[in-house]
């Protein structure tokens, strides 16, 4: 059978041509759905159009036997309605088409159905199993859930080749070279409030030869510098990151890791420093308010506040660059919990910052769902439950990022401004600001304070 799947751009912006994205990685979960196809023998082509602005002229003349897609966020539905729009058009009709990817995790067929997107069917969660490729070569229907049984230590190295060499140049350039690998296994033991991929609760090893045959093939290819395990789960088995890290260290490699504050506070400061390639972990802190860390299911707020400050405590005197994912906008948070939350964070000694706006996961229907209210494309933006209102949200990522990015000093005498036409944040050095009609259409808010920084 002839299966062609397709890793659409983006975002469309004037002209339906795609805005180029600032920051990419590559898509591995893609291309181990076409590993799996093809160890059914099936004929597999993967179109992606991830870095070509006139991505229409790029689609083939001929219809094949089955059209998967991959829908990694909501901001990729509407490009996903067009791209079957205009393969329809020109096939005169879609052949059997099936979306999947993380947000394919959460959202059913109806959804799609709803934004005018309409697939046969959608695969939910991450599902590479033999039986979800049955599923999808004999055309099956509407919702495809995994049986998370045939999810088995078997996982296929991604199809790499599927993807020319120049394609490669620009993930490993649009990531800082670094390439996206799950080293040690597939799903999550932990159920957060905030999570749209919940998958499964448990875990499905993955086979740790696996690991060193992606590696090693991932060597052949230009423009990756190190290994980021994307996978969460970097040192809850600490016999496993010594053996990735020696191997790494003959490989001349180098690789880091995500994990939560709980799994690294458990971590023995004589094993962390034994990883000699290790250079970075990320911990999920999201937030230390009381009651969004119930929402969250992240524990009680005394035991949380000293797991964090034992994590990043340790990864520092390891030699290993502390880094903590922040939630902005979080559930009954307010300002004078925001302030105190910067100064601990800065009295842990946490070296970097990254943040997220908190956009729940809603329990209604496709409304809630819609496309444009998520994201850094449309103002105000959906916050959800949040108590402070979008402005000031805003200004507080503004502040994490002057303070953990630029190392710039918060004026917290005079912490904000806002004019008629724009807000931002004052700092000793300088500040940063952001126009009330801007907007950044590959989706990088960063981008659009840069127009308005001031030193």
């Amino acid at each position: 059978m002839n299966i062609l799947l397709i890793i659409p751009p983006y975002v469309l912006g004037e002209g339906n041509k795609a805005v180029l994205p600032h920051k990419a990685m590559l898509p591995v979960g893609a291309l181990t759905f076409a590993a799996r196809l093809q160890q059914h023998k099936q004929v597999v082509s993967t179109l992606d159009l991830v870095f070509q602005e006139d991505w229409q002229r790029f689609l083939p003349a001929s219809k094949p036997d089955i059209l998967a897609i991959s829908c990694h966020t909501r901001r990729n539905i509407p490009v996903v309605r067009e791209l079957l729009r205009v393969l329809a058009s020109q096939w005169s009709s879609l052949p059997y088409t099936v979306l999947g990817g993380n947000v394919c995790a959460q959202l059913s067929i109806d959804y799609f159905s709803c934004w005018g997107v309409h697939a046969d069917a959608v695969v939910q969660g991450f599902a590479h199993g033999f039986d979800v490729v049955d599923a999808v070569l004999s055309k099956t229907q509407g919702n495809i859930r995994p049986d998370y049984r045939f999810l088995n230590e078997d996982y296929p190295t991604p199809a790499l080749d599927q993807i020319d060499r120049q394609t490669h140049r620009r993930y490993a350039s649009a990531s800082a070279g670094w390439y996206p690998i799950y080293t040690a296994a597939l799903g999550c033991p932990y159920y957060c409030g905030y999570c749209e991929s919940r998958m499964f609760q448990g875990l499905k090893a993955r086979d740790y030869p696996s690991v060193i045959d992606e590696i090693t093939r991932v060597k052949q290819l230009e423009g990756y510098e190190g290994f980021w395990a994307v996978d969460n789960l970097s040192l809850l088995d600490s016999a496993r990151s010594y053996r990735l890290d020696q191997f790494l260290f003959h490989s001349g490699k180098i690789w880091r890791g995500m994990s939560r504050p709980e799994a690294v506070a458990k971590c023995s400061i004589k094993d962390l420093k034994q990883l000699k390639t290790l250079k970075e972990v990320a911990i999920g802190i999201e937030t230390f308010n009381k009651g969004a860390l119930e929402v969250f299911n992240r524990g009680a707020e005394s035991h949380y506040l000293k797991d964090v400050e034992i994590a990043v405590t340790l990864l520092n005197r390891a030699g290993i660059v502390s880094t903590g994912f922040w939630i902005l906008g979080s559930p009954g948070e307010s300002e004078k919990e925001f302030c105190q939350s910067v100064q601990r964070l800065r009295a842990f000694g946490l070296k970097q910052l990254s943040w997220a706006f908190y956009n729940p996961v809603s329990a209604g229907g496709p409304a809630d769902f819609a496309p444009q209210r998520f994201g850094f494309y449309d103002w105000p933006f959906e916050f959800g439950a949040a108590t402070l209102n979008p402005v000031r949200i805003v200004q507080h990522a503004m502040v994490l990022s002057g303070i953990w990015w630029d190392g710039w000093t918060w004026n917290e005498s005079e912490p904000y401004f806002e004019t008629e036409t724009e807000f931002g944040v004052n700092f000793l050095e300088g500040r940063l600001a952001q126009e009330k009609s801007a907007r950044d259409a590959a989706g990088d808010i960063w981008y659009a304070w840069k127009k308005g920084r001031r030193k």
